[in-house]
């Protein structure tokens, strides 16, 4: 779990114009999910748990999962569909 200011890392293989979807599930808490291209500027950043882009590189991306109030307890799983 993640606790507030906690982060977690996870990374994605994909190829350019891969069209992936990210969610958080099981969410016990208030956390935030941030996407980031192979040279890890952000692309886009969701408080609702949720990421639906098309990827315009091929490369190793970086989600970042973290809490950002006070009740988060940190329980979430994350996926990842193409």
């Amino acid at each position: 779990g993640v606790q507030v200011g906690e982060i977690h890392l996870y990374t994605v293989v994909a190829e350019a114009n891969d069209k992936i979807s990210i969610r958080l599930t099981e969410l016990t808490g208030d956390l935030s999910l941030e996407l980031y291209n192979p040279q890890r500027t952000r692309l886009e950043g969701s408080d609702t748990g949720r990421i639906d882009r098309t990827l315009v590189e091929s490369g190793t991306y970086t989600l970042l999962v973290k809490g950002y109030a006070a009740r988060t307890t940190g329980k979430y799983a994350v996926t990842v569909d193409r």
